[in-house]
């Protein structure tokens, strides 16, 4: 049998996750400490993907899923060619405008670390919100403006009667809209629905608290579920004229009967 002490760790676990396909254990995976001066992995590396959650940090099998070419990845693959034909017909000057806007306004977190976005980053980040409410590319980056945060939301569901009603506050400005979000009716014991959440429509000033969402939900999800099953919605706020968008805020409830 070969000596595995000597191999090294990635090709180790290579190794291991190859075997645990073989045997159809496609969906187990291995708990994993970090030392060594690296305190934390996320991503794919050799067909395996990096991530961590509740329970640690953990490496599973890198699958390649199926392509549906559902109406929504077309919809989605449409936004980035758009978006990637305007940046291309940008002109120098617009570029270097871009690149300054990103320097000093735009910035993600990951894994609590701040990064900065390139100025093609920042093109897509805004052109990307800016379609999901149906308006028009930018080609110019915007004046950095405050969007007005969401302070409340809550929202009530009922099965017997299908409704689902969504109180919030301030209401929306006619400057900007709302992408509102939604998960199927899971588990009431299921503790994380973050990566559950489709986006089922985009609310606008007109529509005022309280908002009767039950058709946008019916139309993504088909029905409202059964009493006693848990669901979630995530409003977030973006500015027409530039992309600019809010913090999403959340809400979680129980279905009733």
């Amino acid at each position: 049998m070969k000596n595995f002490k000597h191999l090294p760790v990635f090709k180790l676990v290579s190794l291991l996750m190859a075997c645990a396909v073989g045997q159809a254990f496609v969906k187990s995976f291995a708990k994993v400490t970090f030392g060594g001066g690296i305190v934390s992995m996320s991503g794919k590396m050799s067909g395996n993907v990096f991530s961590r959650n509740k329970g640690g940090a953990y490496v599973r099998a890198k699958i390649t899923p199926s392509n549906p070419k559902t109406m929504f990845q077309t919809l989605v693959r449409g936004f980035m060619a758009a978006i990637s034909q305007s940046w291309r017909a940008l002109t120098p000057a617009q570029i270097l405008a871009w690149n300054a806007a990103a320097n000093t306004d735009a910035s993600v977190v990951k894994g609590g670390d701040v990064i900065k976005l390139s100025g093609h980053q920042y093109h897509q980040q805004l052109n990307r919100n800016i379609l999901e409410i149906s308006g028009t590319v930018i080609t110019d980056p915007p004046l950095r403006t405050a969007v007005t945060q969401l302070a409340s939301i809550s929202a009530v569901a009922a099965h017997a009667t299908p409704a689902l009603t969504i109180t919030y506050s301030p209401a929306i400005p006619v400057t900007e809209k709302v992408i509102l979000f939604a998960t199927a009716p899971c588990s009431p014991g299921k503790s994380n629905l973050n990566n559950k959440f489709r986006k089922i429509g985009v609310m606008a000033s007109a529509d005022a608290s309280p908002f009767a969402a039950l058709a946008l939900y019916t139309a993504k999800f088909g029905s409202i579920g059964a009493p006693g099953q848990r669901m979630a919605i995530s409003m977030r706020p973006v500015i027409i004229a530039s992309g600019i968008a809010g913090i999403p805020v959340t809400t979680e409830f129980i279905i009733g009967a």
